[in-house]
């Protein structure tokens, strides 16, 4: 095996055996402790209660509330994926440009056919569900990071803590990298897969572990790839109050994730012994004649056995000799009682809520959206967002930029995740225009922002730089002179000519749709004609000029109207000073 470096710093080994690269530990079948005596698990952690993460997961298919939760805080924290940035913010240098493509390329697939948003996306359903979340890192021979993957948390464990060992750690303070030895203990975990257990280390323990005993190395010692314990990041959602394991956010509100089952069990049970019958026909002081009781019987049965009737035959206990007492005939109706069959209702609706409120989530996260309006919804999302979703990825984003990134193209750059915005196209255009109209402001900055917004492909003509002249306004000035008839074949526009208004759109139109190729002489002749136009002349140059250049602007008129007006405000920004009259 040899070693050698580029200039980026990336080890590049060669193995002359035949071996494998890199050797992942992790089972990838969500196995349940089988046995927990086996194998000398006597060492292991019990869990809080001594409640299985599996046992916890499933609760997610027997509760009509934890699922929908549990999918809101998965979608919206580690769903929304993520960036690679420098860590002061400013644009990166030509190194830092191959640094961050180099991470990109990791975090787009940190396991074979897995990206890392699929990766996030499965951690945080096992944080969410049981609490505790694992994430295994697979190095190669040499130990470069090469592989991130999930450890299913149905069958991972922590094992005992064992002696304090010396440990080299490299911080940073007064400007500078110092590395202090501080003694630690060092955490092992196992995973149980059909009665064997597979030993995994912390990240960055010092020593190497045999993955199938447990043992640490031996000072010197080297244990080879395949007998070579993998290293596991350990996430938590709420930490236990003596338990080294986590537990999940609706940990507290376990009675409510199982009641509510069992009322819904209860109510269906109910339903399937045919609830209330909603009639009663009691016979009282003597009984039916057969034929009669069987013709009842028919005329009362329907299709549904569970619909029928009940008939009571009570027998005198009265009565002479010479006379019987009196016989009978009544008929109760329990209509009202069927209405109200539906049991433990409220306490179901209770413990939905309890449930929600424990994930912190606002109802229409959960589908809940009936009392919703664009307002309150972007209110409920903020806070939300700022409260909950936000402060998690900002958690997960401190492990990666700790723990991982260092290694995979070192301490200059930052793991971000992406919040998810909620964005008002009326507020993003109001914003262009006012910042267009103060000038001082880079004509492609506002293409860009243009673009983003409005979701077009437009672009400055080649050879611009894409800046306005100092203090000059990209609104056009309202007393232009009118237009008229020029070399170019631009008709006069008079007021009130709503055809030539009509065609002076439909030419704009297609010399916007030319891009960088369109005549700059027609096109600042154009645009004074534009100018020149009176605002109900205008209303119908914008309404016209949106039929144009988008593919449906029925859906909203107006706004239509509005963008391909400021639109064309922002790409002649700068034709309205003397050098391009």
């Amino acid at each position: 095996m040899s070693r050698d470096e580029n200039k980026l710093g990336t080890r590049v080994v060669v193995i002359k055996q035949d071996a494998p690269d890199v050797l992942s530990n992790v089972h990838p079948d969500k196995d349940p402790f089988l046995n927990l005596a086996a194998g000398g698990s006597q060492s292991l952690v019990p869990t809080p209660d001594g409640v299985g993460f599996t046992s916890l997961a499933e609760l997610e298919h027997l509760n009509n509330a934890l699922g929908s939760c549990v999918d809101a805080m998965e979608v919206n924290i580690d769903g929304t994926g993520h960036a690679i940035e420098t860590r002061t913010g400013d644009a990166p240098t030509d190194l830092e440009g191959s640094l961050i493509e180099r991470a990109e390329e990791f975090f787009a697939e940190p396991w074979p056919g897995e990206s890392m948003i699929t990766l996030r996306r499965k951690i945080r359903r096992d944080i969410e569900l049981t609490g505790n979340g694992f994430m295994e890192v697979v190095r190669n021979l040499v130990g470069d990071i090469v592989f991130l993957r999930r450890a299913p948390a149905g069958n991972m464990r922590m094992v005992k803590l064992d002696k304090e060992v010396l440990v080299s750690r490299t911080v940073r303070r007064n400007g500078g990298d110092i590395t202090i030895k501080i003694p630690l203990r060092e955490r092992r975990f196992a995973q149980l897969i059909n009665g064997r257990l597979i030993y995994f280390k912390e990240f960055k323990a010092s020593r190497d572990l045999d993955k199938n005993t447990g043992r640490w190395a031996r000072k010197g010692e080297n244990i080879s790839l395949a007998q070579r314990g993998s290293e596991i990041i350990h996430f938590v959602a709420k930490p236990h109050a003596v338990s080294p394991y986590g537990v999940p956010r609706w940990w507290a509100q376990m009675p409510s994730v199982v009641g509510s089952r069992k009322a819904e069990e209860h109510n269906l049970a109910f339903f399937d012994r045919g609830g209330i019958p909603p009639v009663m026909i009691l016979v009282q002081g003597g009984s039916l004649a057969e034929e009669a009781s069987e013709n009842l019987k028919k005329l009362l049965e329907g299709s549904d056995p569970k619909q029928m009737a009940a008939v009571l035959e009570v027998f005198s206990t009265g009565g002479t000799l010479d006379k019987d007492s009196p016989v009978r005939v009544t008929v109760e109706r329990f209509g009202s009682e069927r209405q109200n069959d539906a049991m433990f209702s409220n306490y179901d609706a209770e413990s939905e809520e309890r449930v929600r409120r424990a994930f912190r989530l606002p109802p229409m996260f959960v589908g809940k959206a009936q009392d919703y309006n664009f307002a309150t919804a972007r209110t409920s999302y903020m806070v939300a967002e700022a409260q909950v979703f936000r402060p998690e990825r900002v958690e997960f984003d401190e492990v990666i930029n700790t723990k991982l990134m260092p290694e995979i193209v070192g301490p200059g750059l930052v793991f971000r995740s992406l919040p998810l915005n909620i964005k008002n196209i009326d507020d993003q255009m109001s914003a262009l225009k006012l910042v267009a109209s103060v000038g001082d402001v880079s004509r492609d900055s506002l293409v860009t922002n243009v673009n983003e917004v409005a979701d077009l492909n437009l672009s400055l003509p080649e050879g611009e730089d894409g800046s306005l002249p100092v203090g000059q306004s990209a609104q056009p000035p309202q007393n232009a002179a009118q237009a008229s008839k020029d070399e170019t074949g631009t008709q006069d526009i008079e007021k009130g000519d709503v055809d030539g208004v009509i065609v002076l759109a439909q030419d704009t139109a297609r010399q916007v749709s030319l891009g960088p190729d369109r005549d700059p002489t027609r096109w600042g002749m154009l645009m004074k004609s534009v100018a020149s136009l009176s605002p109900r002349e205008r209303k119908v140059f914008d309404s016209t000029l949106a039929v144009e250049m988008f593919v449906d602007p029925a859906l909203d008129p107006d706004g239509a109207s509005q963008l391909a007006g400021c639109t064309l405000a922002i790409l002649d920004a700068n034709r309205w000073s003397p050098g391009h009259a």
